[in-house]
């Protein structure tokens, strides 16, 4: 199970889907991939594996959400 602060940091900011690094604003890739692995056309023209782990982190996005959503009421807490 993920720690609370690993859940914290992924809550508040985006990660690249292939590197992991913070990704500023809602992009799945950062830049230094974007350039690496010459990411700069059309999602549909990415590569499989890059869709793949876009694909990944679409669902660990939600699962947050969901998890955000969910309010404990502090009595329930002890």
């Amino acid at each position: 199970m993920p720690s609370f602060w690993l859940l914290y940091n992924r809550m508040i900011m985006n990660h690249c889907c292939i590197c992991q690094k913070p990704n500023k604003g809602t992009g799945w890739v950062c830049k230094s991939c974007i350039d690496t692995y010459g990411l700069k056309g059309k999602y549909k023209d990415w590569p499989d594996w890059v869709k793949a782990c876009v694909s990944i982190e679409k669902k660990s996005r939600n699962s947050l959400a969901v998890i955000d959503a969910v309010e404990i009421p502090f009595c329930d807490m002890d």
